[in-house]
């Protein structure tokens, strides 16, 4: 990975970890990359004195979809296992690439286009929050991410469930 690859990659963390952090009482840290977790959020329960962490995965793309495969599909098939062996969530946040206002794209059929309209100056309606267990599945049953897929979490929705 070049060094401008890092340093976007480190942008799109921090702007993650600042959207959530200004919204919520969680406290956001970049994860340590190692197993492949990139973010890491928590908050501290005053009552009982118990901290919870919510694990998240940052990809990003300049296309409204992200097909898993490779490297990418191991590290999926990981945090499933640790979901199913140990119930922790495993969040993939997804920053579509775009300066446009506008997103044109085509529906499932193909046959007309749709538009998204993104509010201006508004950097958490470029993320979609999506659960390591509900990903959407192609034919072949291998885990996508798509940008206009309906079970996503917005960011608003994201950070209702936090609250």
């Amino acid at each position: 990975m070049t060094m401008s690859a890092i340093a976007k990659r480190l942008e799109y963390e921090r702007e993650l970890i600042q959207i959530i952090e200004s919204k919520t009482n969680f406290f956001g840290q970049r994860g340590t990359h190692s197993q492949g977790i990139d973010v890491l959020l928590f908050k501290t329960s005053g009552l009982d004195g118990y901290s919870f962490c919510v694990r998240g995965e940052v990809k990003t793309s300049g296309s409204h979809k992200i097909n898993m495969s490779g490297k990418v599909h191991e590290q999926y098939d990981r945090y499933l296992e640790v979901w199913k062996d140990r119930r922790v969530m495993t969040f993939y946040f997804y920053r579509l690439l775009t300066s446009k206002q506008y997103y044109p794209h085509k529906s499932n059929n193909n046959s007309e286009f749709e538009v998204t309209k993104f509010r201006q100056g508004h950097k958490e309606d470029k993320w979609l929050v999506f659960r390591i267990d509900q990903l959407p599945k192609n034919r072949n049953g291998k885990p996508y991410l798509d940008f206009f897929d309906q079970t996503a979490m917005t960011m608003d929705d994201f950070i209702d469930l936090l609250k």
